[in-house]
């Protein structure tokens, strides 16, 4: 009977993480379509680079770091599945209403919803992962998740691509809209039919039921800022390697037409497919590296990952600079291997180390830290260089790319080494 229960179990959280999956992923195209309709939005809002990185970064982490406090708060307290469901609902209406944005504030204050609703997916996500899985598995279970933020990105480009290239051949679009705008609308409002499936979940068992023994969120922060010095490290080396990660997001096809002078499905289709297969080998080659570390008992095996992986982007993340089409193409592709696998074993290791009834919280205070850093100021950084800097340099976005890049991945081995690696922090396994 116990052997079915826990077979019963497991099923239960593999369809949990699979129906994460699929949100996570469609969060991903929602946020990353506006990466392949720069030039157009453009051309047709009269913006330059820097608001451009501000539409990209600062309006939608904005919002999704603030709003994910509260939104932690009631992932420890509330049911998570109803949480994710209404989330879904709200970012995929507000990425239609980007489509009818005629402004660059109005713009910003639909990228503004986008960030607020999608703000509830990972802290929810990580919180029902680590109740649903067993311990053993939980590593897996989070890079796992931590994929589909790649394959969300590979699927924006590629779909978004395909849907520039057909949009642009129609005659007449509804409404009077211009292209880019009935983008967005296209890829927003099939999100309301994922809201629905979500609700088939199962929201996975903690501890006390919902509602009761729920900390008031000062007392919740008062705990994690007690404990800063053992978190801190984690968050930071997170939002240093997450810069890099926003910065071939956001900026690399930007790069990839203006340096190359690819057209917009051009650059999504070659992206795309690079972050496909990226994201499914690289989170394999680092789960099985950090399980292989669990077997031989070494502590943090999660971060002895991290550490291999910031120390090989320092040298890739130069990748921007190369003069030629393929030469960028072949170094692209392990960065982004790389990328895909930093992030689930931060994660992992942060659920390892944190109460269950401050899970919730404590992944919000991460993702705002993370976000906020990386896609709020890392991304509007790479805009302000191109655009004072390098202004009017087909390859100033690849030098701004490269110098930010490299800059991060020394400061993220460095972390981690340190603080965590040499035990001057003391954080439990």
């Amino acid at each position: 009977m116990n052997g079915d229960m826990q077979q019963q179990r497991i099923g239960r959280a593999v369809f949990l993480l699979v129906a994460l999956i699929l949100a996570y992923i469609l969060s991903f195209i929602d946020r990353q379509v506006l990466a392949l309709l720069v030039a157009p939005i453009k051309a047709d809002l009269g913006i330059n680079d820097f608001q451009i990185g501000l539409l990209q970064g600062l309006a939608f982490s904005l919002c999704f770091c603030i709003a994910g406090l509260p939104v932690g708060w009631l992932v420890d307290g509330f049911n998570r599945k109803y949480l994710v469901a209404a989330g879904i609902f709200v970012w995929s209406i507000a990425t239609a209403l980007c489509g009818l944005s005629s402004s660059f504030m109005q713009l910003f204050a639909a990228r503004m919803l986008v960030g607020i609703g999608e703000a509830v997916i990972t802290p929810a996500a990580y919180s029902m992962l680590a109740d649903a899985f067993p311990p053993r598995l939980i590593v897996r279970a989070m890079t796992t998740f931590s994929m589909a933020g790649v394959l969300g990105v590979g699927t924006a480009f590629l779909a978004g691509g395909s849907a520039i290239a057909t949009i642009s051949t129609m005659d007449a679009l509804p409404f009077g809209l211009r292209p880019w705008q009935f983008a967005f609308i296209l890829v927003g409002l099939p999100g309301v039919l994922v809201a629905l499936f979500f609700l088939l979940v199962h929201e996975p068992q903690r501890g006390p039921t919902a509602g009761e023994d729920v900390q008031p969120i000062a007392t919740q922060l008062r705990y994690l800022w007690s404990r800063r010095r053992e978190y801190l490290p984690y968050y930071l080396c997170s939002m240093l390697l997450a810069t890099i990660a926003y910065n071939g997001f956001v900026w690399m096809p930007t790069h990839l037409i203006r340096a190359f002078g690819l057209t917009a499905p051009e650059a999504g289709y070659i992206l795309g497919v690079i972050y496909l297969c990226a994201s499914v080998l690289g989170t394999i080659a680092a789960t099985m590296t950090t399980e292989r570390f669990q077997r031989q008992n070494l502590a943090h095996a999660p971060m002895r990952t991290v550490f291999i992986i910031a120390l090989c982007t320092m040298a890739l993340g130069l990748t921007p600079l190369a003069g030629s089409l393929w030469i960028t193409i072949m170094l692209f592709a392990p960065l982004a291997f790389l990328m895909s696998g930093y992030y689930g074993n931060i994660v992992a290791a942060l659920q390892m180390i944190t109460p269950p009834r401050l899970r919730g919280i404590n992944s919000a205070f991460f993702i705002l830290v993370t976000n906020l850093g990386s896609l709020g100021i890392g991304t509007a950084v790479i805009g302000a260089m191109s655009h004072g800097i390098f202004r009017g340099q087909p390859g100033g976005v690849g030098v701004s790319m490269a110098v930010v890049n490299c800059l991060c991945a020394t400061l993220a081995a460095v972390i981690v080494w340190r603080k965590i690696l040499r035990g001057d922090t003391p954080i439990r396994d």
